[in-house]
């Protein structure tokens, strides 16, 4: 399979950046009222401060992944790549990082309707990461006709 290294490192740099935003606005601001109620469950402002390097390289390490991951096998599954065949990957993804914040919910003591919140929030994120990555990435020239039969002989 050959990747396309230049559109899949661009990918990844505006996947992250979204993520990044998108977790900004979805926990920073929107959720704040719940992290604010549930306060003795999180770490304080001053250890968040502390811990942020380790937050974005945690959503960089996503990004790589799930952009890698699409890089890798999605041509060979759909025969192309595209922004519907990247949504419905990034659909898939999102249930797949909902499946954990369930497994969340059941060792922590949150509230169901954090939890709630989480998961939808995590489909909604992956869905319009998957389309940034297809709307970015498309694979080397070659890929195609790489994937072609060859012709039939006639004797």
């Amino acid at each position: 399979m050959i990747m396309n290294v230049k559109r899949l490192v661009l990918s990844c740099i505006a996947v992250f950046i979204f993520i990044f935003g998108f977790s900004w606005i979805f926990h920073g601001m929107l959720l704040k009222p719940i992290y604010v109620s549930t306060a003795s469950l999180w770490r304080t402002d001053v250890e968040m401060e502390h811990y942020f390097g380790w937050l974005m390289l945690g959503q960089f390490v996503m990004a790589i992944g799930f952009c890698a991951i699409y890089a890798r096998f999605a041509p060979m599954a759909t025969g192309a790549c595209s922004v519907c065949s990247a949504t419905a990957y990034g659909f898939l993804t999102g249930i797949l990082f909902g499946g954990n914040t369930l497994i969340v919910y059941a060792v922590q003591p949150l509230p169901a309707k954090l939890i709630f919140i989480w998961f939808i929030g995590d489909i909604f994120q992956m869905v319009i990461a998957g389309a940034i990555l297809g709307a970015i990435y498309k694979p080397a020239a070659g890929i195609a006709e790489a994937r072609q039969p060859a012709p039939a002989r006639t004797s």
